[in-house]
């Protein structure tokens, strides 16, 4: 696989990002000032503030892929959850969302697969690392941590953990049979063998990386300010 993002420790916002929030705060508490450094250390800092909508992002941003490959997509990153981190009665948040392009909207088009952490079952500290499909054509599935609730998974401790996630393709877009595997700190979370990454006749591959980091699963807002870290980007795909 080549290497398509190779951030290494960030102690500034790299170049190649590409910023989509507004340069003051929405109503709903968007604005492109939540994406900052973290303080006294490296990795970039997404800010929740109390207010923000649930539902919405604090700050959207992305970067592109070059090679976007024939549907073999590997992604690590460190993230770390502030020590008041907390759902607050919602049941996922969003990291960000790996892109594959769309059949039938237009130069460009893409959907969404996430990369994020949920808690389905209290709403509140935990954050098991999964990936929600958003697609192809408005399907929608949850590919959770094997087994369900899984310790190793959950990545709410204050701690930075290295999450890994492997995605191979169908043997023909539409066929069923792609793949899903996650890490957390080296541990293997899940696997799945029967992934649809791609609606029948899509174009295999992963032209963008897209931060769109929804507080949501639900319209609770924070009620506080919390935020979660991310360093040491990597993306390479085949």
């Amino acid at each position: 696989m080549a290497a398509q993002i190779n951030t290494g420790a960030m102690s500034t916002v790299p170049a190649a990002l590409s910023m989509f929030s507004p340069a003051t705060p929405t109503a709903e508490g968007e604005w492109s000032g939540n994406l900052s450094t973290v303080p006294g250390g490296t990795g970039l800092r997404i800010t929740y503030p109390a207010t923000l909508s649930g539902g919405y992002s604090p700050a959207r941003f992305g970067m592109k892929i070059a090679a976007p490959g024939t549907g073999w997509y590997y992604q690590r990153m460190k993230v770390r959850f502030s020590p008041n981190w907390t759902l607050s009665g919602n049941v996922a948040m969003k990291f960000c969302e790996p892109r594959t392009t769309k059949t039938g909207g237009g130069a460009g088009a893409e959907e969404n697969h996430v990369i994020g952490a949920h808690d389905f079952a209290t709403q509140s500290t935990r954050a098991f690392l999964y990936v929600l499909l958003q697609g192809p054509n408005s399907q929608s599935r949850n590919l959770f941590e094997v087994p369900r609730y899984e310790r190793v998974a959950n990545l709410n401790d204050s701690k930075w953990h290295l999450i890994e996630l492997l995605f191979t393709p169908e043997t023909s877009p539409g066929a069923g049979d792609g793949t899903y595997m996650g890490w957390v700190d080296g541990v293997r979370i899940a696997h799945y063998a029967d992934v649809m990454w791609l609606a029948r006749d899509n174009a295999p591959g992963w032209p963008y990386l897209m931060f769109d980091p929804t507080y949501g699963g639900g319209k609770h807002v924070p009620g506080q300010s919390m935020y979660w870290d991310f360093d040491e980007l990597y993306v390479s795909t085949r």
